[in-house]
């Protein structure tokens, strides 16, 4: 297959090169940092441009076989940014597509388009409840692929916590476990619940879904949820490093949120806690129900153990920790 790749230096999007290529497919890969593309050797040929104009789809092959559109933002202090990048761009993108007449469009979405769930009631994916500016966004996203040609064969997939080798998110966790400090928000970490799912398992899925033109939505998941303990414990144990755990209460993560989130609007800082973040940090579980995907004959490989030794290895071959 001829399959075209947005975001393609990013953490999924460089994996998922990789994988396509290694697996006999052509790859055409949406590069905006070329500074970047040859830090990660990403594979495939590599096309100059990004979402804000679109005269790069006159280079990509008439038979383009598929899209797989990884590119959007998770953070910014601009609330209008998100729905910019993650929704009127994925428009854009699909209006600028709209020669082929047959085509695979597969939008990498995400969990927080669902909202939060309970252990004991994951989400399933009729799930609309986003409770952030992002989540919303990756909604509208969603919403906005179900429009494009009835030809095309439209998937998107939702997933949680994505943790693997070259995730600059995760790190800072690591980074917490390592330096014996482990800070937690709102509450007892033993009782915030989260779906998790390995790079690996995650570019499978979209392989899986690629070659055999599976649609509609999925949440892909590890089907076991971990408490956020157990994950800065399994980290613990792979780094051989005790720790103390620090809970931080809601009305102080909001006075840090909002005082961040001003900062940030002036260019005084780049950290992530923003007012918009902080509706994601606060729900007690982020859990949903994988065995959709499951049901298309996929089997999740990656658990939390074996995910933190690959993803630790990688850390330290490249330094970060």
């Amino acid at each position: 297959m001829k399959i075209l790749v947005t975001g393609a230096t990013g953490f999924v999007g460089s994996h998922l090169c990789e994988l396509l290529k290694n697996s006999g497919h052509e790859v055409f890969a949406l590069v905006r940092n070329p500074a970047k593309a040859k830090e990660f050797n990403l594979p495939g040929q590599h096309i100059k441009g990004d979402l804000s104009s679109f005269d790069w789809v006159a280079t990509l092959p008439n038979d383009l076989d598929a899209v797989v559109h990884t590119a959007g933002i998770v953070h910014s202090f601009n609330k209008s940014e998100f729905y910019e990048v993650n929704a009127h761009a994925t428009r854009k993108l699909i209006d600028a597509l709209k020669q082929y007449s047959k085509l695979s469009f597969i939008l990498i979405s995400s969990q927080a388009a669902g909202g939060p769930a309970s252990i004991d009631q994951p989400a399933t994916e009729s799930a609309e409840l986003a409770v952030s500016e992002y989540g919303k966004s990756k909604l509208l996203a969603e919403q906005i692929l179900n429009e494009a040609p009835v030809s095309w064969i439209k998937t998107a997939i939702r997933p949680p916590m994505v943790i693997g080798p070259r995730d600059p998110a995760v790190l800072d966790i690591f980074k917490m476990v390592k330096s014996r400090i482990v800070i937690s928000p709102g509450s007892n970490p033993n009782n915030k619940h989260y779906s998790f799912v390995c790079v690996f398992d995650l570019v499978q899925f979209i392989k899986h879904g690629l070659e055999t033109e599976i649609s509609g939505t999925f949440y892909c998941a590890y089907p076991e949820p971990i408490s956020l303990a157990q994950l800065v414990s399994t980290i613990g144990a792979e780094l051989h490093r005790s720790f103390i755990s620090i809970t931080i209460p809601k009305p102080i993560l909001k006075v840090v949120a909002k005082t961040v989130q001003r900062l940030g609007e002036m260019n005084l800082t780049e950290a992530r806690l923003t007012a918009d973040k902080l509706h994601e940090l606060l729900p007690a579980a982020w859990v949903c129900n994988s065995s959709k995907s499951e049901s298309e004959k996929f089997k999740y490989e990656w658990d939390i153990k074996r995910t933190v030794e690959s993803t630790l290895k990688d850390y330290q071959d490249r330094n970060w920790i």
